[in-house]
């Protein structure tokens, strides 16, 4: 991890993971295994983190890796920081497949279109490099340049 006031690399800490759940009442037996495993952990039922901006990307990136054909979810993260398409990009690609699925037009957008093709190469290779564990560094760097570089708590730089 990259620290950002020393300015240097270091080890990952527990704090740098977060664990997202689809169902709040679940979050004790996982606290029980973590307890059991030695990992410290909490759960925090605050909603309201779910309503950050880097959370509902990375929500919206796993519904994509699930169903690239959800328009919404696409679209939010091409938008977001992880591609940084401007509206009139997004409105470009729109239109290279009127009728068809904006995934299908994003798909056209990078065949047919070398300016945009670099700029959307991470998303649609992105299902065959997400590893279980680790190899996520692009994808943090990516989430930590959101409000300028200040981060929620728990979202690794």
């Amino acid at each position: 991890m990259f620290d950002k006031e020393k300015k240097e690399m270091r080890p990952i800490e527990y704090r740098d993971i977060t664990v997202l759940m689809r169902s709040l009442p679940s979050a004790p037996v996982y606290l029980d295994i973590f307890k059991h495993e030695g990992i410290p952990a909490y759960s925090d039922r605050d909603e309201g983190y779910f309503r950050r901006i880097e959370v509902q990307v990375m929500l919206a990136l796993l519904r994509i890796i699930d169903n690239p054909y959800q328009d919404i979810p696409l679209a939010a993260v091409l938008r977001s920081p992880i591609v940084g398409l401007q509206e009139n990009e997004l409105a470009e690609i729109r239109l290279a497949a009127v009728g068809e699925p904006f995934y299908e037009a994003v798909k056209k957008t990078i065949t047919n279109e070398p300016r945009l093709r670099l700029s959307h190469r991470r998303p649609l290779t992105l299902k065959k490099s997400v590893k279980p564990i680790g190899g996520s560094e692009n994808l943090c760097y990516s989430m930590s340049i959101f409000n300028s570089g200040v981060r929620g708590p728990n979202i690794p730089p």
